[in-house]
Formats: C-alpha cells, sequence, structure tokens
C-alpha cells in the first residue's frame, strides 16, 4: 500500500462500517426514544383510565378508541365500527370483554413510556399502542 508522507491510514473493519450505516440510517434520534418504561400498577390502570379515553397512537394501522367508564363498561370504536363491552382491572392487568369483538376476555399488561404513550402488552408482546385523553373525547358513550 503507498502512503503519502504526513498521511495516516486508518483500517476500519465491514463490521464498524455496518454499524455506522445503520446508526445513520436510524431516523430516531437518542433523544426521541424513551429513558424509560414502566408497568402500571391495577390501582394506577384504575387511576388512569376511569372516565377516560385511550386512542390508538399514529403508528396503528385502523384508527381505534374505547372510553372507559368508572363503572367499568367500555365502548369502542375500530374504524367505523362499534362496541360496547366490560373492563376490569385483574392481576395488575386490564381486562377487557366485549359483546361482540374477540372471544371472550382478554388482558393485557398496560406499561407508559416517558412520552406517556400507553403500550398494551399480551403474553409479554407489545400489541398496540395509545395516547390516553381526558373525559370522552370522542364522544363513544351513547348515553
Amino acid at each position: 500500500m503507498y502512503r503519502q508522507p504526513g498521511k495516516r491510514v486508518v483500517l476500519v473493519s465491514s463490521a464498524a462500517v455496518a454499524v455506522l450505516v445503520v446508526a445513520a440510517c436510524n431516523p430516531e434520534s437518542p433523544q426521541d426514544r424513551p429513558d424509560s418504561i414502566e408497568s402500571l400498577t391495577g390501582t394506577e390502570i384504575t387511576e388512569v383510565l376511569s372516565g377516560n379515553t385511550l386512542t390508538g397512537a399514529p403508528s396503528e394501522q385502523t384508527p381505534w378508541s374505547v372510553h372507559y367508564k368508572a363503572d367499568g363498561t367500555e365502548f369502542g370504536l375500530y374504524g367505523a365500527d362499534t362496541d360496547t363491552g366490560r373492563w376490569r382491572v385483574r392481576d395488575n392487568q386490564l381486562c377487557s370483554n366485549w359483546d361482540n369483538w374477540g372471544e371472550g376476555e382478554r388482558c393485557f399488561e398496560l406499561q407508559r413510556d416517558d412520552s406517556g404513550t400507553i403500550m398494551g402488552v399480551y403474553d409479554g408482546e407489545p400489541e398496540w399502542s395509545a395516547v390516553l385523553e381526558t373525559g370522552d373525547s370522542r364522544s363513544l358513550d351513547p348515553n
């Protein structure tokens, strides 16, 4: 290899180049990533959801919202489809049982990141993400 006087040759491994390329292609900067994710307790789930609405985060493919009444009734909107069901907290999880959607009760661990996004985790895998809106922000309660 020819080297000009006063010039240094720097050898870079292909692995280092791959790391730099991946880092450069990642549109999410470190300040955009949440520093921590916390699991909500049963008490926190009740306090956060009672009387409020979760709306699917923009990354969700089909728009959806659920309004949780303090009496355990829930009203949902998924695309143009609506349903009513019952919600409760069991073993630090949000459990929903819809009248028409799904096949019986499903329970989710709820996690919240620094930005306030709430994620529903089922069987250890994130299944949905949502933002919390105050009250019945989408007018889902027909009463």
